[in-house]
């Protein structure tokens, strides 16, 4: 039986390596960011939607006598120069710190966004508002007909102890596979 398994994960893994040589690229070059661009980053390929929250840790109860739970209140997606790109609100009913917010690349009017950089910005009613940078890769070529899209490496950042922070949730990785099927049709009369 382990021998079954062990010979199933061989041709499994050689199968995946043997697809991704067929799509005519390795492990694609990423584009290093421009001199002045951010330095801390969380990395994403152009597409891909961008779940995230804000996370609020036990030391800020701690920080004073009675802090009030943060709600928030909305959020916004900005372009390093502060144009807002993206902006859900919620002014009737404010979101726990647990809401988890998704943003798919795309502005106000449903167009995806250019590569670049971004800032998004989550507002509270009582704990003020907090900001984190993604970076949106272009995809290359060689990885759309692939289904493939391998994980971007981001600089790590660190949250001050005790204040809160966006933190972006990790996300299941699935391959796209297009399958066409063509069916051939006789029209006309039968002999």
């Amino acid at each position: 039986m382990k021998k079954a398994l062990i010979l199933a994960v061989l041709v499994v893994g050689f199968l995946g390596v043997a697809g991704m040589a067929q799509c005519g690229c390795s492990q694609p070059p990423v584009p290093p960011p421009a001199p002045n661009s951010p330095t801390c980053y969380t990395a994403y390929w152009a597409g891909e939607e961008i779940h995230f929250k804000l996370h609020v840790p036990a030391e800020y109860f701690f920080t004073s006598p009675t802090p009030p739970t943060p709600l928030i209140t909305g959020w916004r997606v900005e372009m390093l120069d502060g144009t807002v790109v993206y902006q859900d609100l919620f002014p009737d009913a404010a979101k726990g710190a647990w809401y988890e917010m998704v943003w798919n690349q795309r502005d106000m009017s449903c167009s995806p966004v250019p590569a670049g950089f971004y800032r998004i910005v989550v507002s509270t009613d009582s704990a003020g508002v907090y900001t984190a940078m993604v970076r949106i890769v272009p995809l290359p070529p060689c990885l759309a007909p692939c289904g493939f899209y391998p994980r971007l490496v981001s600089p790590s950042c660190t949250a001050p102890c005790g204040t809160p922070y966006i933190q972006f949730l990790p996300q299941e990785r699935t391959a796209r596979i297009s399958i066409t099927i063509t069916v051939p049709l006789n029209c006309g009369s039968c002999p």
